[in-house]
């Protein structure tokens, strides 16, 4: 993988030597809510050590997917404005276009 410029990408995981991830499974349904608790808390505990996450494995907070982004995200909200600019791409987590 060529190593990108600070901000050439969207994300700003570039620079990563891992990238962690957190995740549960459970055949019950039932179950959901409380593997979803158990993995925001192991995620919790390993954010610290990150630069970021993969933004469509996640609960969709907007804040923390726009936070993702960084200093990235201005550039891309105008960027998807003349594209998507009812952002009819939203049922994961995305970028909001510029009002």
């Amino acid at each position: 993988m060529k190593r990108r410029e600070f901000c050439k990408t969207a994300l700003l995981t570039g620079a990563a030597t891992a990238r962690p991830m957190a995740r549960a499974q459970a055949p019950d349904a039932a179950d959901n809510e409380r593997n979803r608790a158990q993995v925001h808390a192991a995620w919790d505990k390993l954010k610290q050590f990150t630069s970021g996450f993969y933004v469509n494995l996640n609960d969709p907070d907007q804040k923390a997917v726009d936070d993702n982004y960084g200093p990235n995200h201005p550039r891309l909200a105008a960027l998807k404005k003349p594209y998507d600019p009812s952002n009819l791409f939203r049922l994961n987590a995305n970028v909001r276009p510029v009002t």
